[in-house]
């Protein structure tokens, strides 16, 4: 037999070379940003509420700047409303490996009106636009409430401490 020829037939000198595989490792590590708190409770004569998105898994694995938007809404089910009974506000927000949370004060407006004793309003955390795609970002929880307490009260009293009243009258 020739060295060179194919034992399937195929014309000689031609070898058959295996099909280049080209293997892509994907990080499965995520990195979780989201409120440290479900709820945040603020009274209405506070100037303002601090509230925290952190970093809360993966903070060994961040390897550029993570951007999210915090945003406050009003969803059919809140009781607060925006401009009268907070300020609304968007922001962005950075982290890094030294930057793991950041702090963010939303205004309290402090009204004379006698409301609910409670009102809501929410908080989401979404991706920036300017993230990179690259980063490997799971936001939860990506919502928590704010509970405004009233501070407006109604005081009813009596004049005089007794009071006599004839069956007549």
């Amino acid at each position: 037999p020739d060295p060179f020829s194919h034992p399937d037939g195929l014309p000689p000198y031609f070898f058959l070379v295996p099909d280049l595989t080209v293997v892509e490792i994907t990080d499965s590590h995520f990195v979780i940003i989201g409120f440290d708190e479900a709820e945040y409770t603020v009274m209405e004569s506070a100037a303002f509420v601090t509230v925290t998105a952190a970093v809360l898994d993966g903070d060994n694995i961040i390897q550029r700047q993570i951007r999210v938007m915090l945003s406050t809404a009003v969803l059919p089910t809140d009781t607060a409303t925006a401009t009268t009974d907070f300020t609304p506000l968007t922001t962005e927000l950075v982290l890094d490996q030294n930057n793991l949370t950041a702090l963010v004060n939303i205004g309290i407006i402090n009204d004379v009106f006698l409301e609910d004793p409670s009102e809501t309003f929410t908080l989401n955390l979404v991706r920036s636009p300017l993230d990179s795609p690259d980063n490997m970002v799971v936001l939860s929880p990506d919502t928590a409430t704010v509970i405004i307490q009233d501070n407006d009260l109604v005081t009813v009293q009596f004049t005089q401490p007794e009071y006599t009243v004839g069956e007549a009258d």
